[in-house]
């Protein structure tokens, strides 16, 4: 009986358990965050909730996991609330591994800087307003 993807999310997200430290410690350099701004503890507690995300998104390689957690800090904890950027993660048809990275080369520069200004770098408290996303 084949998994169901939900399933299959779980065991994945599962998986990653092992490696959250070492994903918190690779975004710290990748986003060059500070020890002062970005304890050890907050780190790891964002990075878990960003794993969360990204597997529900369906991403599974190592490139795609950093980048989407890179992107938490330069774009803010919920960008991947906006439509433009939730419709893009829900496309099957990118190559595994190399998704973020087309997704940051096709989405137009406007949608970023949209992204940017609506949602504050790192924790995002509240939600982003959808009405007003592009």
């Amino acid at each position: 009986m084949p998994l169901s993807n939900t399933e299959l999310r779980r065991l994945q997200r599962a998986a990653l358990q092992a490696h959250e430290a070492m994903l918190a410690d690779a975004v710290r350099e990748v986003a060059q965050l500070g020890p002062r701004d970005w304890p050890a503890n907050a780190l790891l507690a964002h990075t878990r909730r960003g794993l969360d995300r990204a597997v529900l998104h369906g991403l599974d390689t190592q490139p795609d996991l950093l980048s989407f957690l890179a992107f938490r800090h330069l774009f803010g904890e919920r960008f991947d609330e906006f439509p433009a950027v939730r419709r893009y993660l829900a496309r099957t048809d990118l190559p595994s591994g190399h998704r973020m990275q087309h997704m940051m080369l096709t989405l137009p520069l406007g949608i970023w800087d949209v992204v940017r200004r609506r949602t504050p770098p790192g924790p995002s408290p509240l939600g982003i307003h959808p009405e007003e996303a592009p």
